[in-house]
């Protein structure tokens, strides 16, 4: 769920959970506030608040609550190359 691992951001903690990349290669990254489940003030999931507000992550073995509304970053554009994948071989 989680793409990557915390920042701070506004004196808050955050977490990347989503990325859209368009034609042009440019990039806007969703990110969600992470609080203390006993500080977190509740409510389901809805259209302000986003899908995953509520959620909880486990990072390094303490545990969270997504808070939204997600706040969006713009990354700056990158050359959109085809990666050609091969399968790996077995670890001996």
């Amino acid at each position: 769920m989680l793409l990557g691992p915390p920042f701070e951001w506004g004196n808050s903690l955050f977490a990347f959970t989503t990325i859209a990349i368009d034609s042009t290669g440019a990039a806007e990254l969703e990110a969600y506030r992470l609080v203390d489940p006993k500080h977190f003030s509740g409510g389901e999931p809805d259209d302000r608040n986003g899908f995953l507000h509520g959620e909880k992550v486990t990072i390094d073995g303490r545990t969270f609550c997504l808070q939204g509304p997600p706040s969006v970053f713009e990354a700056d554009p990158v050359p959109i190359r085809p990666v050609r994948l091969k399968a790996l071989a077995p670890h001996p």
